[in-house]
């Protein structure tokens, strides 16, 4: 882990650098400095050991892509809420059970993808992410779509197969962009 400290240390020089990925690695820690890396748009540590997402992440307010896939997160942080910028936010193949309510200020998001892991409720506050494109939800615990999905108007993709999902509310018709329903 000193390295990786270190490596974010000198990249915190480097204005110029926008992205960081450290994929397939044994990271089981993503170090508090990370908050250092203010310029950072992209983050990616795929495939790692990693269980928990640092508070510091709320420093990263430029980012606007983060991949955590393939790892041990069972807990999006609340400090999610500070990346305003970002677009796209991908944990697929964790331990994930609540998406939190704070989910609602990531309104810049486009696609949200959280396979793949233990999700049981879809929070009323996702009608907030009104820029949504694609959702990713499949192969979770879901047993209802809430209302509230009719307000994602710019959706165009949706994924919810392999859940226990009974009932598709009325409320998909008002997604007139949408072309792909799972």
């Amino acid at each position: 882990m000193d390295d990786l400290i270190s490596i974010i240390l000198n990249l915190n020089n480097n204005t110029i650098n926008q992205k960081l990925h450290f994929c397939n690695n044994n990271i089981e820690i993503i170090p508090g400095e990370i908050r250092c890396l203010t310029n950072l748009h992209e983050l990616v540590l795929n495939s790692n050991k990693t269980k928990i997402i640092p508070s510091e992440i709320q420093y990263l307010t430029n980012l606007k892509s983060l991949y955590l896939l393939f790892n041990k997160i069972e807990i999006i942080p609340s400090e999610i809420k500070c990346l305003n910028n970002l677009q796209e936010l991908n944990i697929n193949y964790n331990g994930i059970n609540i998406i939190p309510n704070e989910i609602q200020y990531l309104i810049n998001l486009k696609k949200l993808y959280l396979s793949n892991n233990k999700i049981e409720i879809i929070p009323s506050e996702i009608q907030f992410l009104i820029n949504l494109e694609k959702l990713d939800l499949c192969v979770n615990n879901i047993k209802i779509i809430p209302s509230e999905i009719q307000y994602l108007t710019n959706l165009q993709e949706i994924n919810l197969g392999v859940n226990k999902i009974e009932i598709i509310p009325n409320e998909i018709q008002y997604l007139t962009n949408l072309q792909e329903l799972h």
